[in-house]
């Protein structure tokens, strides 16, 4: 039987109630087909840690996916642009660098004060 700390788990059910005992009502979006997060964990850190290939971008391209249907802003920092290529012809980014055929941002002042959401572009 299991004392304490953290363990691996598989099985999707046993998660989701881990998280509703733990955190409470799961209302936010999926992390996995049979594992929801509630809203209130969605604004705090946390790490999606795997080898190469192993699906963490697939994981949080879905993540982003059900934040942008239901209406909220997304900020993504996308180093290797695999976000940037699924973005559909018609819509808005921005690049802080400047890059051609999207939108150039100041992004320098962020850094100097408290990141606040609605200073962003309403892109």
């Amino acid at each position: 039987r299991h004392k304490r700390g953290d363990q691996l788990r598989s099985d999707s059910g046993t998660i989701q109630k881990q998280i509703q005992n733990k955190i409470g009502k799961a209302d936010g979006i999926f992390v996995h087909s049979g594992i929801r997060i509630p809203e209130t964990l969605e604004v705090r850190s946390f790490s999606l840690v795997g080898a190469p290939g192993s699906g963490k971008t697939t994981v949080l391209n879905g993540m982003v996916d059900q934040a942008v249907q239901r209406g909220d802003k997304c900020l993504l920092f996308d180093f290797k642009g695999d976000f940037t290529e699924r973005i559909p012809d018609g819509k808005k980014i921005f690049c802080p660098l400047g890059t051609p055929g999207r939108y150039a941002w100041p992004w320098a002042p962020m850094f100097r004060a408290k990141f606040r959401p609605d200073s962003c572009p309403n892109v």
